[in-house]
């Protein structure tokens, strides 16, 4: 007996939730909230109620000449909205007259779904979550021994508490309670709330007196009034609500407004507590029955409920959640029309629209869809991706779980998720259990329950017919799974595994009422795709599911060998292939369209999409799969899709891999592969980028595209038109312009100067600053399409916006080293080396492996079934095969993957030129860089591989160490690359540099390039002025650490093996003659070092432990604070500062014989370069009079003065040790030009000057003492200060 069970539709469920809540659902919403009158005046009463009691409304197409798209392409490529008009007709009643006033009114644009399921929001293709959350109805628990507890859940409206508490001490005075908790309420007695809602207290006295009485629960007959007036106090415990504010609260649970149980609501609370109600709101019936079914529960006289399981919880669509999100905007309109219906109510009112706010509906509407956490975009990694994407159910979102408090028990599998939910996949980390994916057999009914089909079973025989069954359902009948052994239609074994509800039983095959269809039905569709899974751990198997939903769209798919009949499904589920709507006979086929002419005559061409961007800048392009002539029937696929083949999904590529060791370049995981697949780009894709700027109107003026910019050579614009945007199929790298845009600056306050030559010579043209779109690092490629927005192509562009501008670049990414690889069974590896073809293992047929794989990651990771899968490939290659295996086989036969293997291995065998194929599946390979064979036979055979998007090209990341931005606190480097972050150093980085014998590699990330930052100041000092960098010294979590430690009472000491404790003496060519030899003390920065000699004659330097930290000294001259390397061409820019770079330094210090000397040898140095330059110097020529002014010459001479008195200080300073660390050359030749001044000054004025000229003199040897006191404090510091680095560039 055959059977065949059509998988359902996969995007089904959102359409039909989606079509739901246009057709009914908003008509519900409207009726609700009408009519609308103002409660001062009755005279005009607005409603959405025709004549006929109905709601009417319609959806209206745009034009195509209106701007806005008709279709998801168009709203794809204009970055807008595919929506239609919602139109309703409103009605306004004059109860004067009598009048009744019609008019139709807009309410809003309203999203249209796709075909697959998703909405096309601003330009982006985005899905609707489902949100799995309680059902409505009522819920018992046990809380306790002696407690017991009841919630009641509406549609609308807060829920409901009871609560029961036993009293288990058996006094004369029971402490026994059932109380209720009102939505705002504090708890009331349950007999006090039943008798307020109107229920008579003979009928309590019958329904529950007697279990009140069995529960020693006391009962105090109440007035409906004085029941009231309890419920009022429970409100305000003043005692000031009254019986008035009982009847407000009551109005909670009765008002059709404020509280509803819902459809399916009023259905489940009726089935559970037995009742035929009707209405949608609480009555006194409906509590009375609650009360007695909670106080029944102790009586053993019902059941409590199973909250995790699928028969109390449901599934809400996007119709669902839209409601959720719309109903209180519905309540702001009310209140809107309501306050203008009062301002207008002595005025005549002309038309309904005047008094319509259709505001609050319109953005409630667009903020559902643009920020609503279960709107996201649609993953568009390729077609798997999306469908999965589409059918992930959650459990957080509004109106849901917290994610911080779900509790384990949520997270769990529970019996009634088999068939529904998947058991293989969910997220790892904080979301596990909370997010899962559909069964692929799974269908959501109406109510949102998710139902499971099954085959009936007659006396152990199964029929042919399919039943659909809720998780309600699991508990009237005997379930047996899909892989029990069925040998000709009926069930074989004197006993089979069975479930009934939660319960995991063994039964005879009479006694199995249904049975599972398939075991693909019982998992997602990414774990179904997985051939034998059942021999993959479920950890791996989940792996392999995730990584084939990251896996990149070749631009040369090829369908797998070794499938499950899952792929066919998917890609017709996926909505990417195109699908004959009629049998015919294709006429013409090209790369943009196909044509088919009907059998009515007809033609119909179809419209091929071609490379398009995705949200994750994949490719969106469909290919032909039929030629010109060929038959097509209805529903065949006649053009590929992304990663489809022939019709099935196709995700990789079928390559002939080895597991074994290649020179150690596998290890771990790695994967060694050949050169040949990168020249054959069968591991190539293609990303597209998109990259966009807008042209303003600004208040200095509108920005200006131009293909000439300043500063710019004309290399760099020569692949832009003549409107300065980058011409298509150019190509570009990063930093180049792709849009050439010049912005008006902003305004700057201008000096008196500029104002006064503005006010003569009138307002120069504006500059304008160079704001051009340029390829960001890392990008790049070919320019494949521009797209320019302007308002009036575009309706809804921004104010302000002249035009919008994309440039797509699109870019071929061959496989590379650092990229990742990985299989359908959970593994995965990096590429390790790239082998030419010549060097790899060969076969005996002379053909290389592609891949070479570590064996050792197959048992280890237990995941056997890549084994069976690469074998069987290699068979079916080698056969022209393409095997759908079934999974979970052992139900069909013992053993049947062994078995199917070891036939085709068998078949193989026997074919003539494969006589080399052991019997065991391994091959004699060759190694191709010796020659000779492997020691030992080698497991070769076809495995599917994928290329993930996990990219080297992506990560990886260079910035100059000293050139980028730290962390203000910690002063690490900021992370990220978009930030131009650097790379974190942790544990196993460290180790890494350590292996590699790096140490001044990681010497340098430790300190300059971390927390050193004194040491990184004076590394920037030294790139500028030219000399050799200093290495940094200690860093501060160095210190800190010891400083730890000595908190702690224990005594450290940092020591230094020196072969003589004598110092010695810097001999370099530099350092003039008798230049002082520093002490330790001085070289190492700290007060003191001990010399210590050891028994066995090893001289040690100990420093204590209380000088691990250097003191710290301000800078008196200015200091290189950061160096950026210049941007798009530009020059680079050193910040420099004269703050002192620690807080804590006390700025004013008693003058040391140090500071007199310096004093001394300052003045000394005055006097002879004076002399000098009079001796010497052409400033010994007669001053010219002020009254015969040569200004020229006396510029002249005092330039050529200035340059032979920087060439005596840069002399003298060489020869001054104290000097040596002068801050700048620009600043010498300052100190020249001043010297020159004072000198001219003092042969002009002969008589009386003399006061002046001592003035200057003592200010400027000021200046030089307080630069030179800072600078002898730096080279008394040690070795690693700037003073003796300077000497060089002296």
């Amino acid at each position: 007996m055959s059977f065949y069970f059509q998988a359902p539709d996969l995007a089904e469920f959102p359409r039909r939730s989606y079509r739901r809540f246009l057709e009914e659902t908003i008509g519900n919403l409207f009726a609700e909230i009408s009519p609308v009158a103002s409660e001062y005046s009755a005279r005009f009463e607005l409603t959405f109620l025709g004549p006929d009691g109905k709601v009417h409304w319609r959806f209206e197409d745009y034009a195509p000449d209106s701007g806005y798209p008709t279709s998801p392409e168009q709203a794809r490529k204009s970055n807008m909205t595919h929506s239609k008009r919602m139109m309703m007709e409103v009605w306004l009643r004059d109860t004067l007259t009598g009048e009744l006033r019609k008019s139709t009114a807009y309410v809003t644009d309203v999203p249209v779904i796709t075909d697959r399921g998703t909405f096309v929001i601003n330009g982006s293709e985005r899905v609707v979550l489902g949100q799995l959350v309680r059902a409505p109805g009522i819920y018992f628990s046990q809380a306790g021994q002696t407690s017991y507890k009841a919630l009641m859940l509406a549609e609308m409206g807060a829920p409901i508490a009871f609560e029961l508490e036993l009293d288990a001490s058996g006094g004369k005075t029971s402490r026994a309670k059932c109380r209720i908790k009102l939505p705002k309420r504090s708890w009331v007695a349950a007999t006090t709330v039943l008798a307020a809602l109107g229920v008579d207290a003979q009928d309590l006295q019958k329904r529950i007196g007697s279990l009140l009485e069995r529960n020693r629960i006391d009962f105090k007959p109440l007035t409906q009034t004085e029941a009231l007036a309890v419920v009022g106090r429970s409100w305000k415990p003043d005692g000031g609500g009254g019986s008035s504010g009982g009847a407000t609260a009551l109005k909670e649970l009765t008002d059709r407004r404020r509280y509803s149980l819902g459809k399916l609501g009023r259905k489940r609370v009726n089935a559970k507590l037995g009742i035929e109600e009707q209405s949608h709101q609480l009555s006194g019936d409906d509590i009375l029955a609650a009360v007695e079914y909670l106080l029944g529960l102790p009586l053993d006289m019902g059941r409590t409920d199973q909250i995790d399981s699928l028969e109390n919880r449901h599934l809400r669509g996007v119709g669902e959640t839209l409601t959720k999100a719309v109903r209180p905007a519905l309540g702001q309109m009310t209140r809107s029309i309501r306050t203008r219906l009062e301002m207008n109510e002595d005025e005549e009112i002309g038309s309904p629209n005047e008094l319509l706010d259709i505001r609050p509906f319109s953005n409630a509407l667009n903020k559902y869809f643009v920020g609503n956490p279960l709107v996201q975009y649609l993953d568009q990694q390729n077609p798997l991706s999306e469908l999965s994407h589409r059918r992930r159910i959650t459990s957080f979102g509004p109106g849901g779980i917290d994610p911080n408090a779900a509790p384990v028990e949520m997270r769990d599998i529970h019996p009634s998720q088999i068939g529904r939910v998947c058991l293989v996949e969910s997220p790892e980390g904080k979301n596990c259990g909370m997010v899962s994916y559909m069964a692929t057999y799974c269908r959501i009914d109406d109510d949102g329950f998710m139902t499971v089909p099954y085959r009936k079973v007659f006396n152990g025989v199964v029929s042919d017919e399919v039943q659909f069954l809720t998780p309600a359902d699991d508990k009237r009948y005997t379930l047996a799974p899909p892989d029990t052994k069925v040998v000709d239609g009926k069930i074989s074994g004197s006993m089979v595994a069975a479930r009934r509800g939660e319960s995991f039983i063994e039964v005879s095959p009479e006694d199995v009422d249904m049975i599972g269809i398939a075991p693909q039905g019982f998992i997602s569709v990414g774990s179904g795709l997985i051939p034998f899974l059942e021999h993959d751990d479920a950890n791996r198997a989940l792996m392999g599911g995730g990584m084939m939903r990251q896996t990149l769209p070749l631009i040369r798919p090829e369908r797998p060998r070794v499938g499950t009949g899952m792929e066919r499904i998917v890609a017709r589920s996926s909505g990417h292939s195109v699908i004959a709507r009629r049998a015919g006979t294709v006429t013409k086929v090209t790369g943009n369209e196909i044509t088919v002419a009907q059998g009515s005559g007809e033609t119909r061409t179809y419209t091929l999409t071609r490379f398009d961007r995705t949200n994750q800048n994949t490719i969106l392009d469909q290919r032909p799969s039929v030629q010109v002539g060929q038959k097509v029937e209805t529903g065949q696929i006649i053009a590929d899709g992304p990663a489809i083949d022939a019709g099935e999904l196709a995700l990789g590529r079928n390559l002939l891999i080895a597991f074994m060791p290649w020179n150690g370049y596998n290890f771990e995981d790695a994967i060694v592969v050949r050169e040949g697949l990168v020249k054959d780009q069968k591991l190539t894709h293609i990303e597209i980028e998109k990259h966009s700027c807008g042209v303003h109107q600004t208040l200095r003026g509108p920005e200006i595209l131009t293909p000439e910019l300043p500063n710019v050579t004309a290399k760099d614009l020569e692949h832009l038109d003549d409107r300065g945007i980058a011409k298509i199929g150019c190509y570009v790298n990063p930093g180049d312009i792709l849009v050439s845009k010049l912005s008006p600056k902003e305004a700057k306050a201008l000096s008196a100067e500029e104002e006064l030559l503005q006010a003569i010579f009138g307002k120069v043209a504006e500059e304008m600053g160079d704001t051009s779109l340029r390829v960001p690092h890392g990008s790049g490629g070919r320019v494949i399409d521009v797209r320019i927005f302007t308002p009036e192509t575009t309706p809804e562009l921004k104010a302000g916006i002249i035009c919008e501008i994309e440039v797509l670049i699109a870019r071929m990414c061959p496989v590379e080293v650092g990229d990742k690889l990985a299989g359908r069974h959970g593994n995965k590896g990096i590429v390790s080396i790239i082998v030419p073809d010549c060097d790899m293992p060969y076969m005996p047929d002379g053909t290389p492996v592609d891949l070479c794989l570590n064996a050792l990651g197959v048992p280890s990771r237990m995941n056997v079934g890549q084994v069976f899968d690469t074998q069987l490939g290699y068979y079916a290659s080698i056969l022209n095969r393409y095997y759908r295996i079934h999974q979970f086989d052992e139900s069909i036969a013992p053993d049947a993957s062994f078995r199917l293997v070891t036939d085709a291995l068998k078949e193989v065998r026997q074919i003539p030129g494969y006589e080399w194929m052991g019997e065991d599946g391994k091959v004699k390979l060759t190694d191709g860089r010796t020659g000779e064979p492997f020691d030992r036979p080698i497991l070769v055979g076809r495995q599917y591989m994928l290329k993930l998007n996990q990219l080297v090209l992506h990560k990886i990341n260079a910035r100059s160490g000293l050139g980028g931005p730290y962390a203000a606190v910690t002063q690490q480097p900021v992370g990220g690359k978009a930030n131009h972050g650097g790379q974190r150093m942790g544990e196993m980085e460290v180790w890494a540099i350590q292996a590699y014998g790096a140490a001044n590699i990681l010497h340098e990330m430790m300190t300059i390039k971390a927390d050193d930052i004194q040491g990184r100041h004076q590394s920037y000092a030294d790139m500028v002025q030219g000399n050799p960098i200093t290495p940094g010294g200690r860093t501060a979590a160095f210190d800190g650490l010891c400083c730890e430690i000595r908190g702690l009472g224990m005594e450290v000491t940092l020591g230094k093996v020196v072969d003589s404790f004598e110092p010695i003496e810097d001999r370099s060519c530099v350092q003039p003659n008798g230049h002082p030899t520093k002490t330790l003390e001085e070289k190492y920065q700290v007060s003191a070092v001990h010399q210590m000699e050891e028994t066995d004659g090893q001289k040690v330097l100990e420093i204590p432990a209380g000088d691990f930290v250097p003191a710290s000294r301000p800078p008196a001259l200015p200091l290189i604070t950061s160096l950026t390397s210049g941007k798009h061409g530009g020059k680079p820019r050193i910040e420099m500062s004269q703050e002192p770079l620690f807080d804590d330094i006390e700025e004013s210090a008693p003058e040391s014989a140090t500071d007199s000397a310096t004093d001394s040898i300052m003045d000394a140095f005055i006097t002879q370069a004076l002399n000098e330059v009079e001796e010497v110097s052409p400033l010994d020529a007669k001053p010219v009079p002020k009254s015969l002014e040569q200004p020229k010459e006396a510029q002249r001479s005092n330039g050529a003065a200035a340059n032979y008195l920087s060439e005596v200080l840069v002399r003298e300073l060489g020869a001054h040790s104290t000097l040596n660390a002068f801050p700048s050359l620009s600043e010498l030749s300052t100190l020249a030009q001043q010297l020159v001044t004072i000198n001219r000054e003092s042969q002009d004025s002969k008589n009386g000057e003399t006061q002046n000229e001592t003035e200057k003199l003592t200010e400027l040897a000021g200046y030089f003492k307080k630069s030179t006191k800072a600078n002898s404090d730096l080279e008394s510091a040690g070795d690693n200060s700037p003073a003796n680095n300077q000497e060089d560039s002296s």
